[in-house]
């Protein structure tokens, strides 16, 4: 026995659900590949913003090792740009003197630390190869 031949109708409605099916795989799988590629821009976004990050990063370092190195030779330059100079013990006050010895790295704590011109000459004499200061009595 065969089976009897379906209506048109049934196959009108056969065919509608298949479609339908067919509709619902296709928007299904759209939806997988948007959200695919979405998911692949935002990846490339990070990757880009990382790459971004670092840059900066290495830049900003480069910055302060410039700016370091420029300080460092700064320093020594300010050191070796004082000639020998002969300074009259009597002659000088305290507070020039005072003054000169900090201008020229003597550290502020031995400075404050003498309380007299002669006690400065002997915080001096202990810089004496930084200071590059001749002591002279007339």
């Amino acid at each position: 026995m065969s089976d009897p031949p379906e209506s048109a109708a049934a196959l009108m409605k056969k065919a509608e659900a298949e479609a339908k099916k067919r509709r619902e795989e296709e928007a299904v799988k759209s939806k997988a590949l948007e959200e695919k590629d979405r998911l692949a821009k935002e990846t490339e976004e990070l990757k880009k913003l990382d790459a971004e990050r670092v840059e900066q990063r290495v830049a900003d370092m480069k910055q302060k090792a410039r700016e370091a190195q420029e300080a460092q030779e700064a320093q020594l330059m300010r050191k070796a740009s004082f000639d020998l100079e002969q300074i009259n013990i009597n002659l000088i006050g305290f507070m020039p003197l005072k003054k000169l010895l900090m201008e020229r790295g003597v550290p502020k704590e031995q400075v404050f630390s003498a309380s007299n011109k002669f006690a400065l000459q002997e915080v001096a004499n202990k810089w004496a190869d930084e200071l590059k200061i001749e002591w002279v009595t007339e």
